[in-house]
């Protein structure tokens, strides 16, 4: 018993473990070859996935609105990165999806850490540990892990539970606010459904019962002025 609470107690064991056990669960797929959209969005628009064209992706041309359907540059880029790595092997994409999958359970169990040991939960480093196990075994993220193309659930969730990570952090040192905001606009870039950080922050703030200093309020006025950037820029070539 004293050896279990050791475990659950070192963060960074439990993070490598928590890892490998997220990748052990995946690994499955990785003998799958492209799946569903992948075809149409990988095998057949590869020609595409080039570095040149990164900037173009995240700051559209107005005038090229009607043919777009989405705005996640930030996986178009890791597809540019696969596609310059793997070429058209399928295995090294789903190995992108599984690594990344895998960082993102470990980010959620440190925030979950984070988050309970702020709010003063006792064994809260347990329910955390027991929270990033079931978050690996979540049946939910088998498609977005399995199916490459589905993979913007999965970098849209990283990068969202990295940048609360550091919105937490950012009471200490002014410079964790800049990987916040970086990680939050990622999250955006990677699918719509990242504004709800702002919402969580507020949220999480709110139940600490933080003071509402200039500290606070200027973070909010950040992450506002970073959404109404992201959704002008949107706008600019997405309907």
């Amino acid at each position: 018993m004293m050896h279990l609470s050791n475990l659950f107690s070192n963060r960074f064991y439990f993070s490598i473990l928590l890892f490998l056990f997220s990748f052990g669960v995946f690994s499955f797929s990785l003998s799958n070859d492209f799946v569903w959209d992948d075809i149409e969005e990988i095998k057949r628009a590869s020609h595409s996935y080039k570095f040149s064209n990164t900037l173009h992706s995240i700051i559209p041309e107005s005038q090229k609105r009607k043919e777009n359907r989405y705005y996640r540059p930030a996986v178009y880029l890791s597809m540019v990165i696969d596609h310059s790595i793997w070429g058209l092997n399928s295995v090294g994409y789903h190995l992108s999806n599984i690594v990344y999958n895998s960082l993102a359970v470990v980010a959620f169990y440190i925030l979950v850490v984070m988050i309970l040991t702020g709010l003063g939960v006792r064994g809260g480093i347990y329910a955390a540990g027991i929270s990033g196990v079931l978050y690996a075994l979540h049946p939910m993220h088998v498609e977005s892990v399995s199916w490459i193309a589905g993979r913007t659930d999965i970098l849209s969730g990283l990068f969202l539970y990295i940048a609360f990570i550091f919105h937490i952090k950012s009471t200490r040192r002014a410079w964790y606010l800049v990987v916040a905001v970086v990680m939050f606009y990622m999250s955006m870039l990677s699918k719509e459904v990242g504004v709800v950080f702002v919402m969580m922050v507020v949220g999480y703030d709110v139940l600490r019962g933080g003071k509402w200093g200039r500290g606070e309020v200027g973070r909010y006025v950040l992450y506002g002025v970073v959404l109404g950037l992201y959704l002008y820029i949107r706008g600019r070539g997405y309907e």
